[in-house]
Formats: structure tokens, sequence, C-alpha cells
């Protein structure tokens, strides 16, 4: 190739870790040619091409020397089309969220795991919720009501390819039920499929071990030493669940000219401001070693321990098990989760499938074989409601301890894969032959059954007052000390979960009454008139829909609160900037600015009351329904139900919609993928359905390569992360063994750690887990006032702050104070701080190695 790449991997790497909507690698770089070195085109480590040849100037690629580098992993989340596809999964990914929003006292373990198994099962509901509205739209409102003889599908103007059942078999509705089931099977099928391709793609990597003697050339992983995904023959837990399965993906060796080939500093003295810390013990030596000064700016962090050891809080471990002893993102195991997620996609796979073939089956429950049929598939729910409840299925184990998985549970989740096809197989073939109608005591216009319905919907509102319950113990048996910045009183995790459940009931309403609308006119029950074009919904649906205009209504008041919020911010803050913007309005337009930007620390007073006024008018509406007292079919109520109801239609049409365009839009994609680099770092903990983790293939990519990158002590790697891409390297720093940690700097940059993740994920972003971060390796953080997403990680040391100066956080002026005459400079909001002056500074002042001689 023509002109110049720098592929080689010792001296100082600048690894740059972009954040969200997929940076492109040429913007990450700030060059117009980057070149792919390592990776593949999904995630990849790129570095600048040099079109004239080798370089010259300060930050120039030098062999053996000094690199610039760039992580891209933006294509797992806004790369493929499928990710059109995962807008309907929201409520899925919600339910993900809230599992790992829960706060985790030590002295509440037990109440901690019944409270986990009770999101288990309620994220198995959640499941049923969205399988559920395809299974009553196709099953009820299509093949029960509107093929039936003489009903709205019979007339001449109804689509040919619905039509023909009403004229087939308008008079015998089991042979309808049982084609109208194919539709929410499909569905089923491809939550399936996407769940289990992209676990095969992005999280079934196995993160590597601690380092080992070099692998022969045979053994080495592809490009560069990035882990590749292995593989699976068919869709079964994965080898790594059984002893020693899955083998560590061992770092490839470094060629003997490359290790011999000097490392130098950038510059030679030691920059101003880095506090030394404490370098100590066997694999630790060579910490933070000779040429590191002391000042104030920069904190240093410590080395300590034997090999192998995890350096915090006692207790000695074996190779690539360095548990961290209440570190949670020390462990390995929280990005091994092959064998649960496969458990748990098994569970609710089997459970969706059951529910269809109640639907089909319990109508004509009052023969034997329809009775049959209705507790088999009944059976094979409560079977996957009980095995979602047990503690081990989704437990995650540290990929080289050895440990193995319960046969039992094994079995059983093979049994659950079996049986419940099996039977919603047998329930469809004799309802395609033919089920006489029993006397079920129903509605004859509705689709009758037998309770099932009903029983999910009040074991979906006891689950939610018990994990009411219970997640406000666990927020107050924390001790205090414990305690640092928490979101919306440590009760964020059941907010979170009551907003995934509103979501899957707008989601499911809004199909129920799209459906209707599209092949007749919704009506209730009790609604006077013929009924050869009604097609009725349940009451229920009605009365949730009558809360949409209320919720409506309480996001116009919290929109109003929150401008009176930024007005009143805005005006404090600019006599305040008086003396650093003294040019015309300039102080009021900057303070204007981060008074908005503040805004984000409001979150959650929306959430908490939209959630507040969702609850309340649920519990409402759900005493009116049972008690029979009035029908929202006329008067105030029926106004708002019908408005809730064209709402809740235009809102799935939208996602539809932006979905399609999805598909097509590159553009588009990246933005949609801002959701999903925020939803998907976590693991699918507790739903299998859920978009894929990012973080499962990018975290022992990132492992591997610093260890690739920092083989030496005369290596060292700057790992600089901006926004989310500061928690992805956070998270990667806990994961490196000591000796490692020793030649890694941490630079982060519009990081929301502690303004987000330490908020609302105090468990593993709290003092413990930023600490633990801090006391890893030296770090340094750049923020500005007017960045809505990042923030300082400890403690503001802005000028407006007052106090001293923290050892990790640098304040940034956005925008930057004009000179005489100059006009303001543009905001740069939450972009661009590798193009800011303190961002070479700080990068110059972590780099320690000293040239060698």
């Amino acid at each position: 190739m023509d002109g110049f790449i720098d592929e080689t991997c010792e001296g100082v790497t600048e690894l740059r870790v972009h954040g969200v909507s997929g940076t492109p690698p040429s913007v990450i770089l700030a060059h117009p040619r980057p070149r792919l070195v390592a990776g593949d085109g999904t995630t990849g480590f790129y570095r600048r091409w040099w079109e004239g040849g080798p370089p010259s100037g300060e930050h120039a690629d030098v062999p053996g020397v000094r690199h610039r580098e760039a992580y891209a992993w933006g294509n797992l989340t806004s790369g493929g089309r499928a990710v059109a596809l995962w807008l309907l999964l929201l409520p899925f990914s919600l339910a993900n969220l809230a599992y790992f929003m829960l706060p985790r006292p030590a002295r509440a373990r037990r109440l901690r795991h019944v409270t986990e198994a009770g999101q288990r099962l309620f994220a198995l509901l959640l499941t049923g919720t969205l399988v559920g509205a395809v299974t009553r739209a196709a099953v009820d409102v299509i093949g029960w009501q509107c093929t039936a003889a003489g009903r709205a599908c019979a007339a001449e103007t109804a689509p040919s390819w619905v039509r023909w059942l009403a004229v087939v078999w308008g008079d015998a509705p089991s042979r309808r039920l049982a084609v109208t089931s194919l539709v929410p099977l499909l569905v089923v099928v491809l939550l399936w499929w996407l769940a289990r391709r992209t676990w095969r793609r992005d999280e079934n990597t196995l993160p590597p071990g601690e380092p080992a003697t070099p692998a022969p050339a045979a053994a080495m992983p592809p490009a560069g030493g990035v882990p590749a995904p292995r593989a699976q023959a068919d869709d079964a837990p994965p080898p790594s669940a059984a002893p020693g399965g899955g083998g560590a993906v061992i770092p490839a060796a470094r060629t003997a000219g490359a290790a011999s080939a000097t490392t130098a500093r950038l510059k030679g003295a030691p920059g101003a401001g880095i506090s030394a810390g404490r370098g100590n013990g066997a694999a630790g030596a060579g910490a933070r070693g000779s040429g590191v000064a002391t000042g104030a700016g920069i904190s240093a962090g410590r080395g300590s321990g034997a090999a192998g050891a995890g350096a915090r809080a006692g207790g000695a471990t074996g190779p690539g098990e360095r548990a961290g002893n209440g570190v949670l993102l020390e462990r390995p195991r929280l990005w091994h989760g092959g064998a649960p997620v496969w458990r748990l996609r098994v569970v609710h796979v089997a459970f969706a499938i059951a529910s269809i073939g109640v639907a089909v089956a319990a109508p004509f429950a009052g023969t034997a074989a329809g009775l049959a049929l209705t507790a088999a598939n009944a059976a094979v729910q409560v079977a996957a409601a009980v095995l979602v409840t047990l503690p081990c299925i989704a437990r995650r184990v540290d990929p080289h301890a050895g440990r193995r998985t319960p046969v039992p549970l094994d079995v059983a989740c093979r049994a659950l894969r079996v049986a419940a096809p099996a039977v919603f197989l047998a329930t469809a073939g004799a309802a395609l032959a033919g089920l006489p109608p029993g006397d079920g005591g129903t509605l004859a216009w509705q689709l009758p059954g037998v309770g099932i319905g009903a029983f999910q919907y009040a074991l979906t509102v006891g689950l939610g007052l018990f994990l009411l319950i219970t997640t406000f113990v666990l927020a107050r048996a924390g001790r205090p000390g414990d305690r640092g910045p928490r979101a919306m009183m440590g009760m964020a995790a059941w907010f979170v979960l009551m907003v995934a459940v509103g979501s899957a009931n707008v989601l499911a309403l809004g199909l129920l009454f799209w459906t209707a609308a599209f092949f007749g006119v919704p009506g209730t029950a009790a609604a006077p008139g013929p009924l050869d074009r009604a097609l009725l919904l349940d009451d229920s649906a009605w009365w949730t829909a009558a809360l949409v205009p209320l919720l409506a209504c309480g996001l116009l008041a919290l929109a109003g609160v929150l401008w009176l919020i930024r007005r009143s911010v805005a005006a404090r803050l600019a006599p305040e900037l008086k003396a650093y913007y003294d040019q015309r309005d300039d102080a009021e337009r900057v303070a204007d600015a981060w008074a908005l930007a503040a805004l984000t620390d409001r979150a959650g007073l929306v959430l908490g009351v939209l959630t507040a006024i969702g609850a309340a008018g649920s519990a409402a509406v759900t005493v009116l329904h049972w008690l029979g007292l009035f029908t929202p079919g006329g008067g105030v109520a029926g106004i708002f139900a019908s408005a809730g109801a064209w709402a809740m239609v235009v809102a799935v049409a939208a996602v539809v919609l932006v979905a399609r365009r999805t598909y097509r839009d590159s553009r588009l994609r990246r933005a949609i993928g801002v959701l999903w680099d925020i939803c998907t770092f976590w693991p699918r903990a507790i739903h299998p359905l859920a978009p894929p983790c990012y973080t499962e293939r990018v975290v022992p990519e990132l492992v591997d390569r610093v260890r690739r990158l920092a083989a030496t002590d005369r290596d060292q790697v700057v790992l600089s992360g901006h926004s989310q891409g500061s928690v992805i390297a956070a998270a990667v720093v806990l994961q490196l063994d000591p000796a490692t940690r020793a030649r890694v700097r941490l630079l982060t940059h519009g990081s929301p750690l502690r303004r987000l993740y330490a908020a609302y994920f105090p468990a593993y972003f709290g003092p413990q887990g930023l600490a633990a971060v801090r006391e890893a390796v030296t770090w340094c953080n750049l923020y500005r006032l007017s960045d809505p997403i990042g923030g300082p990680v400890f403690r503001r040391v802005d000028p407006l702050a007052g106090g001293r100066p923290d050892g990790v956080d640098r304040f940034c002026w956005d925008p930057r104070r004009p000179g005489p005459g100059e006009p303001l400079p543009e905001t740069r909001w939450h972009t661009a701080y590798w193009l800011d002056p303190l961002y070479d500074e700080a990068l110059d002042s972590l780099i320690t190695v000293t040239p060698a001689v």
C-alpha cells in the first residue's frame, strides 16, 4: 500500500473509544483517512494512514514510539438493518435496565434474590403482554370475531386474504383460530431468531483469561489479537458452562523484532499535575514506576498484591477469577452470559408459544379434548414461570472458574424447549381438524377463555406492588457511608420497570385498536347496535386507553415546570458569569445554555411524576372495572377512552413508520442507535429477547487489545473514552490484571459516570465502583457545564463551585471566553472534547514512560 501507516504495538498508544451514535473512525482520529489494523467491519481498531509517507510533528504516529488508535464499536447498535425491529423491543430493554438499577446492599442479600426472582417473572409477563397483544389481535379480533359468519370480514369489501376464512370456515371457529394463530407464532419465531442470532454474533465471546505464555501461531486470535466470537453448531448452552469449556482467549505474542523495539516518551519531562500512587507487590512491579512526578490535577491509582490478586478488600483468587469482593464491575462473569441467556430464552419462548396455544384451546374447554389441550398449554406456562424464578437460571459464572450449571436445570430447559412446540402443534392440529364448541358460559361474540388473562393481569399488579415494597426496603438497607448520588431515592429500578410495562401496554393496546379499526369498528360489550361491523374489546382496554390523555396533560405540566426551572437557574448563573463573559449579553447566553444542560439532572422528576400518574390512574380504573360502577362507553370517560385509543394507534403507526425508514436510512439508524447505545450497555440479565448487549463483545475485545499494546514496562496505553466510551473504558480498566493496569492511564471526557450511571446504577457505578477505578489507574476527567450528558466524576472543580481542585476532574470552559472585541464562540455542548486544548494538555501529563536508553 502506498503511503504510511504505523501498525506497531510498542510505545505509547492513545486508544480512543467513541460514545453514542456510532462516531466514524475519521472523526474519532480527527484524520480523513483511517485504516483498519485489527478487528473487522463490525468492531475494529483503526489508525491514521498518511498519504505522503511518515509524518512529522508533535502528535504524529512514530513506529515503536507513539500511536493514535480508535476503537469503533457503533456498528453493533446502529450498523445493521435489524435495528429497525429493535424499536418494538423497548419494553424488554427497559426491564433489563431496571434489573441493574436495583440496590444491592450486603445486609439484605436474601431479599435481593427474592426481588430479582420477581423481576424475572415480571419480565416473563412482559413477553406475555406483547405476544398476547398479537394473539388477541389475530386470534380474537380476526379469527374469532371478524371472520365469523355475518361479521365484518365476511362482507364483500373485506380484504380477500382474510375474507376466505369467513367464506370457507365461517361456522368452524376452531379452524379459523388454528390458521390465525400462525401470526403470533411467526412473531415468536422472529423474536427467537433475532435473539439467537445476536447472541451468537455479539455475546458468545469468551472473556480473555489472565495473561499466559504466548500461544503458538496457530492458536493466535485473528485480526491483531481481537478475540473472535465462537460460533455454535445449534441453539445449545455454550461449552463454557462446563468445566474448562471454551478456554481462554490468549493474546498473540509479539514478534522478536517488535519486542526489541524501543519505547520513547512524547515529552522528556514528566507532566505537571500528576499525583503519584503506590506500587508494590510482585505483579504490580513496574507499576507507576519512575518518571512520575507529584502535584495536583490527576490522581494515580495503587497497584498491589501478588499475581492474580484482585487488589481490593482481601481474598486471594485464582487465575481469571478476580472477584473484587463487592466491586461488581470487576467480575469477569458480568460480561459472560451465554449460558443464562440461552436458558432464559428457552423459558420465554416456551411461555409465549404456550400462551398462543391457550388462546386457541380455551374456547373449547367445555369438551374433553379442549380441556386437555388447555391444561397442557397452561402447564407449560406454569413450568416456565417456575423455572424463571429459580436463582440458578440466570446466574452467571466466571468464564475460567470451571464451575458447572446444575444438570437438572439444563435438562428441564431442554424438556421445555421440546414440550412447548409439541403441545402447540397438537393444539393447532386438533383445532384444524375441528373442535366442537363447548358451553363456556361466556359472551358468544368475544373469544371465550378460562380466566388466564385475568389471572396474568392480577399477577402483574401483585408483582408490581411486591417489587415496590422490596425495592423500597433494599434502598433503605444500605449503610449510610456507602450511599452516593441516587436517582429517585434509590427507587429508579421500580419506576423504570413500570415504564417498561406502560410502554408494553401502549404497544399492545395500540395494535388491538388499530386492528379493530382496520377491519371494523372498535366497540365495547355493552355498546348497543348491530354487531356486523363491531369488533369488541374488553372494558379494561378502554379504561387503560382513558389514561393516555391524563399522561399527556401531566407531560405538558412537567414541560412548563422545567421551563420555569431553566429560567430560574439561568437568572442565578448570569451574575456569576458576568466576570468571565463581560461583553454585551454573553453572560446571559452562556447562563441559558448551562441551565438547559442542567435539566438532565431533573430526569428523575419527569420519570417519577409520569409513573406516579400512570400507577395511580391504573389503580383507579382497575377498581372501577372490577366494581362495574360504569362503563367507558359514554360520557367523559368515553371521550377520554376514544382519544386515548386513537393516540395509541398513532403511536404504533409512528413506531412502524420510523422502523421502516430506519431499515433504509443509515443516518437514521445511527440516530436511533443512540437509544440502544445506552440501553444495551447492560447484559440481557432478565429478558433474553431484548436487543443484544454490545459490551459482552466490546469489553473482551478491548481487554485483549490493551494487553497486546501494553505488554512490557516500556509500553503505555492511554485509554481515552468519550461519553458512553468513558463508561466502557471504566469497565475495561477493572477487567485488567494488576500488571497491565500499571501500564494503563484513563482519560475520560463528557462522561456520564457520576451524573447518570452512579445515580441510576449505584450498585455498579456508585462510590465503591468509581473509587475502584480511581485506585486502579491514573485518571483524568474533563467536563463542561454546557454538557447535558457529561459532568464531574467526583467533585465539581469549576470556578463557580469553589473549594480545592479534585485529583481527577478538570473543568473546561464552554464556550471559551472570547478576547476583547471577539464574538462569543459557538457552544460545543457534548461534542469535540478531542479538539479542546485541555485535552492535549491532559494527554501529555498522563504519559509517564521515559525514552529507552
